[in-house]
Parts: structure tokens; sequence; C-alpha cells
């Protein structure tokens, strides 16, 4: 895999750390705005708009790659609050080419229990996920994991369907740091579908099996005001290890 592939993974998988209880925010009123990501000669970035009302609205997406385009995703909420939908756009320079999927998401009882997603481009097909939690609302399982927590509210184990066995297991340590991104609830969870945008704390340690190669992630933190302003990622996937920095901005 190429390193802006694995710059771009990580990106996806790594942007938040984001629990769902709005009090457990460390610094009230800080919203989260921006995120510079780099390894070798690769640079990405993240951007986050808030509507009048402060919530979530657009994340846009760029590089310093060429060809590797601009994204874009619109939120849209109903009128209790909740998001119900959202478009991603994504347009490659070269080759021109431009996606869209939209997702809509289906609530139960002020849960989120199924997302619906309509793929536009380059072909047109649907797929869907679905969710349950257990008794104190945590999400518990998707369509594809089994997500076990501690009393920290810290997934410590997630259960997927294997490659090479029936079940592979993810583990995952924690530090005692409360996720700076809380306010932003489980909305990023059910943008983009990763396992890391569900614990309360922030990460420090992550080791799967893929391929029969053993992975593992340390992850370590720079703090200013209780916030992390500085992460650094160092991945041995078995066969070489890449690094990659975060910076955060805030308001």
């Amino acid at each position: 895999m190429s390193t802006f592939r694995l710059l771009i993974a990580s990106v996806c998988l790594l942007c938040f750390f984001i629990s769902c209880k709005k009090e457990d925010t460390p610094v009230a009123g800080e919203k989260f705005l921006r995120q510079v990501v780099g390894t070798g000669d690769s640079i990405a970035y993240q951007t986050y708009s808030y509507d009048a009302q402060m919530r979530l609205a657009t994340i846009s997406g760029s590089s310093n790659n060429v060809g590797s385009g601009t994204s874009e995703t619109l939120i849209e909420y109903d009128s209790t609050g909740n998001p119900i939908k959202f478009t991603h756009h994504h347009h490659f320079p070269n080759p021109l080419m431009d996606q869209e999927w939209v997702s809509v998401l289906v609530y139960e009882n002020d849960k989120v229990v199924q997302k619906i997603v309509n793929h536009n481009t380059p072909t047109s097909y649907i797929t869907s996920n679905t969710y349950s939690y257990d008794m104190k609302g945590r999400l518990i399982s998707d369509k594809y994991n089994h997500f076990i927590y501690d009393d920290n509210d810290d997934v410590i184990k997630i259960l997927s369907p294997g490659r090479l066995a029936p079940t592979d297991t993810t583990t995952l340590s924690y530090d005692s740091n409360i996720n700076p991104y809380s306010s932003l609830g489980l909305i990023l969870y059910f943008i983009t579908d990763s396992n890391d945008l569900l614990s309360k704390h922030n990460k420090t340690r992550e080791t799967y099996n893929w391929y029969d190669h053993i992975n593992t992630k340390i992850y370590t933190y720079e703090y200013e005001n209780r916030l992390p302003k500085k992460m650094t990622l160092s991945w041995d996937n078995g066969i070489s290890n890449n690094q990659f920095t975060y910076d955060f901005y805030y308001n």
C-alpha cells in the first residue's frame, strides 16, 4: 500500500475519537475546526464548519497530492435536531471524475437503527447497515462488527468477520483523557462507519491481524488547555513502519 493511501486511510479512521455525551467535553465552547495530517511529503487537510445552531454542517477535505481531488460532506437535520441525511461529493481532477453518495439515517426510540446509502456514481447501487445498542445506550454492533466495552465506556475489543479465520479480533487501550470531540456525538461514526469513533477516552494502542500480519498502532499526544494539539501515530503493519502526525485546530 502506498504511503499516500495509508495517509488517506488514517485520516478516515482517526479524524475523531468521539463519544456520545456532551457533558464530557473537556473545554466548553471549543469547536474542532481543522485537522492537518502528514506523512513523508504528503499532507491531507480536513475542515469542519457549523451552522447557526453550532451543529456540524460541512466536512471538507483536500490534499497536496496531485489527482487526489477534493471532498465535501453536507449534513442535514430534522426538526428535533437529529442528523438524518449526509450528502457526500468527491471530485477527482485527473482523470476527471465526480462521485456522489447519499446516506439516510433511520431512527427508532431516538437511536439510529439503520443507514441506507444510495451510491450515485460512477454506478448506482444501494447498501445499508444496521445498528444495535446495550442497556447503557452504547452502540454494540453494526452489520459487520461487535463492540465490547470496559467500565470506562471505551471499546476494548472488536470482533469482526475473519479473512483467514472465522473471527478477527482487534484489541485497544486508552489513556484517561476525555475525548475532546464529545459535543459532536456519534454523528461522525454514522458518516464514516469508523470504529474509532465510539470510545470516551483517547486511544493509545491498537492491535489486529491483517492477512497474517500483526498490525500495531501506537498513539502519543501533546495537550494544550486539556485538548490535544498534536497526535503522532506509529503504525507497524508487519512489513514496514509508518509514522503520521496530526495537528488539531480549534476556535
